[in-house]
């Protein structure tokens, strides 16, 4: 009779480790089966193109326009303002 040994899943992070745990609780199932299965439906992102349009850089996966105008938090709130108020006439 084979011995049946316990999954070791060395994982740094807490959250993940509460996550995997509480899955564990929730499904029945093995911690192992709950990886393999992340695992198999994990769709990495797309690569990122190469080329980046002129006067934009890239910050991460996001393109930034440079040199253009400072959008504050005030003039957003502004301009949402002004909409709510032209539907509501």
């Amino acid at each position: 009779m084979a011995r049946v040994r316990p999954a070791q899943v060395n994982i740094r992070s807490e959250r993940a480790r509460q996550r995997l745990d509480e899955l564990v609780r929730q499904t029945g199932a093995t911690a192992t089966a709950i990886v393999e299965q992340a695992l198999q439906n994990y769709i990495p992102p797309r690569p990122l193109p190469e080329d980046v349009p002129p006067g934009m850089k890239r910050v991460g996966r996001i393109l930034v326009a440079l040199g253009g105008p400072h959008i504050t938090v005030e003039s957003v709130q502004a301009s949402i303002d002004e909409q709510r108020k032209g539907i509501r006439d």
